[in-house]
């Protein structure tokens, strides 16, 4: 069952950096009246720690404690 939630995890991030790689290069982002100037390599950049560097963490965890 984990293998399977890990499986659907990578799907997931994999399609968020496809969504990221196909915006602009700068997106102009207004919260509340303040202005914000992202990039596109900023925000790959977010994924790739928030999201990928954790799950790669846990799928070479769980792969280890599977070959035990």
């Amino acid at each position: 069952m984990v293998r399977v939630l890990i499986a659907v995890l990578w799907m997931i991030v994999f399609t968020a950096l496809l969504g990221a790689i196909r915006l602009p290069r700068v997106m102009d982002i207004y919260i509340s009246d303040h202005y914000f100037a992202v990039s596109r390599s900023a925000l790959i950049a977010v994924i790739l720690v928030v999201l990928v560097l954790p799950l790669a963490a846990v799928t070479v965890w769980q792969l280890r404690s599977a070959l035990r």
